[in-house]
């Protein structure tokens, strides 16, 4: 029994948890011991083991179920989500430092679904999205997507680390997206373009050229918003003194 340091006695439960369902190897759904036994091995209450599983559901990483007790949960995005949005708002980002960051991930997503060998995923991934775009009645429903065409593409990219960080920091924009959506829609053909900037982004990936599929979503990105400075992926001449 490996008795836990007093201090933070839930924290310390909650990482002990974490580290038996490491080591244990459970996936999502697994049943983790009842609270009792964890209790033995850690040597601590029923009551801080209670509420260390408590706060490891309430980020996603347990699930408390009648008659099945708690298993293992699959946290998603929204936890991620929801600690960059506090922090906006705590630490005053702008949506533009969120947009410099996406960008960087989306060239890579656009290499790597670039590189896939199966040449039928490359060429079909990216269709649905698009006719949403061009079926869009109204600017939410164009803006939805749009995030849906990036998502694919990370999807296509087979990167799952980049699939759960482009899911976060897509939700996290499109709460703040407005201003930047209605500063592309004041300027004429801007959503028309914006669809051309997608399909050439889907035409260099089902071509299997990465370059032009990092230099079109490159396009996209400065054409979308020219003020912003895209580190890499924006031209010397264009960048920042």
């Amino acid at each position: 029994m490996a008795t836990l340091p007093r201090s933070s006695l839930s924290d310390q439960a909650a990482e002990a948890i974490l580290v038996l369902i490491d080591d244990e190897r459970l996936g999502a759904g697994d049943p983790v011991p009842p609270a009792g036994e964890l209790a033995r091995r850690f040597g601590v209450s029923v009551v801080v083991v209670r509420e260390a599983i408590a706060a490891l559901a309430g980020r996603g990483i347990l699930v408390r179920s009648q008659g099945r007790g708690t298993v293992v949960g699959r946290p998603g995005a929204e936890i991620l989500d929801s600690i960059l949005r506090v922090r906006m708002r705590q630490d005053g980002i702008a949506v533009d430092e969120f947009q410099q960051c996406r960008a960087a991930l989306e060239a890579q997503s656009a290499a790597l679904a670039a590189s896939v060998d199966d040449a039928t995923a490359r060429a079909t991934a990216l269709s649905p999205a698009l006719d949403a775009m061009r079926a869009a009645q109204s600017l939410d429903a164009f803006r939805e997507a749009d995030l849906d065409f990036h998502l694919a593409l990370a999807q296509l990219a087979g990167n799952h680390a980049l699939v759960l960080l482009l899911e976060a920091l897509n939700t996290v924009v499109s709460h703040s997206l407005g201003q930047l959506w209605r500063r592309v829609a004041g300027r004429a053909d801007a959503l028309r373009r914006t669809v051309g900037h997608h399909q050439r982004i889907a035409d260099a990936v089902a071509a299997g050229d990465r370059d032009a599929a990092v230099r079109a979503m490159a396009v996209h990105f400065l054409e979308s918003a020219p003020d912003v400075d895209y580190g890499i992926l924006t031209p010397p001449a264009r960048a920042a003194p």
